[in-house]
This record gives C-alpha cells, structure tokens and sequence, in this order.
C-alpha cells in the first residue's frame, strides 16, 4: 500500500535511511490509495532513543498522502526512526502488511 517514501523531497538509500536531515524535515509517505485518516495518529511513531517525538499530520492528494512534521526542530546530530505500523488503514479498511521503518539523521546545527 505504500508506493513512496521521501524527506524533503529526496528517497532514501537502499537501508531506509535519510542522512543530512534539516532539522524541520517534511516526511511524505503515499499510499496506492486513501487512507483512513482516523487510523494514522495511533500507528505512526517517530522516536530519538526512548523519546516520543510529537508530530503534526496532513494529507494531500485525496488523503492518499500523508505529511508528517514534528511539533518542534529536531536535535542536531541526532538519530530518528519513523514506523509506520500496520495498524494504518486504507479507506476502504485494508490494513498494511508489515511494519515500515526509516531511519533520519539530522545534520549539524550551523547557527
């Protein structure tokens, strides 16, 4: 169900990984079809070590996308890891057929 995934616009590697992250990165992940809005919030995690990091959600593309944006700048030189789990439901309730992980590592704060 999940057709791409990008950060800032760019792929990730062969390893689900984005290196080089700014620290107010914008996630899109689409989806072959529409979601069930009311099922991304409690499946989605994104996570720096044992720490939940809050995000905002939009969608766009008849809620086939989803834009994923945490509530506040990331730490520099930091580890993230975005799972979407299979709790996300398309809308018309097909479930996802595994977990999905990426992995950002945030750039060094110039300021």
């Amino acid at each position: 169900m999940i057709s791409s995934i990008r950060v800032n616009g760019q792929f990730a590697d062969k390893s689900d990984n984005f290196f080089q992250v700014n620290l107010n990165p914008s996630i899109e992940i689409s989806f072959s079809v529409p979601l069930n809005i009311s099922s991304v919030p409690s499946n989605i995690s994104f996570i720096s070590g044992n720490n939940v990091v809050p995000v905002t959600y939009g969608y766009s593309n008849n809620d086939s996308t989803l834009i994923i944006k945490a509530s506040s700048p990331l730490t520099s030189l930091n580890n993230y890891a975005l799972s979407i789990l299979t709790g996300v439901k398309s809308n018309r309730d097909s479930s996802l057929k595994s977990i999905t992980r990426i992995n950002l590592i945030t750039q060094i704060d110039s300021t």
